[in-house]
């Protein structure tokens, strides 16, 4: 087996994480790109209880290990403009560089279908 570099740890980490907390409420899969794909997709593409989730993650070791630094300098133009479509269209998108962003984002989610589940009285 191929040794993974930081990204992919920490991309199986979240996996893993976000199948913890939420089991099968949870379906994620890890996105390619390529040649064939649009360019600006983010790594991880699923759903979390009806909400579409979009999350690109970033290694903060490749950003002198800043997690800061790794969500604010590390998406690309055109994976900004995807998280902009994603949100858009009712999605949930980000930026993750560790397993806190990255469950912040899910629990973004949740929050979504609790609001609309149960809306708040004043609109």
């Amino acid at each position: 087996m191929a040794r993974q570099g930081p990204e992919a740890r920490l991309i199986t980490r979240m996996r893993r994480a976000g199948k913890d907390r939420y089991g099968k409420r949870l379906v994620q899969v890890k996105y390619h790109g390529s040649a064939m794909g649009e360019a600006g997709v983010h790594d991880l593409l699923g759903t979390l209880d009806g909400v579409f989730v979009s999350i690109e993650v970033k290694a903060p070791e490749t950003y002198g290990g800043s997690v800061e630094r790794a969500v604010e300098k590390g998406p690309t133009l055109k994976q900004r403009a995807f998280a902009q479509r994603v949100r858009a269209a009712g999605g949930v998108a980000g930026f993750a560089a560790d397993i806190d962003g990255y469950m912040a984002l899910l629990e973004e989610a949740e929050r979504m279908v609790e609001w609309v589940e149960d809306p708040p009285a004043k609109l």
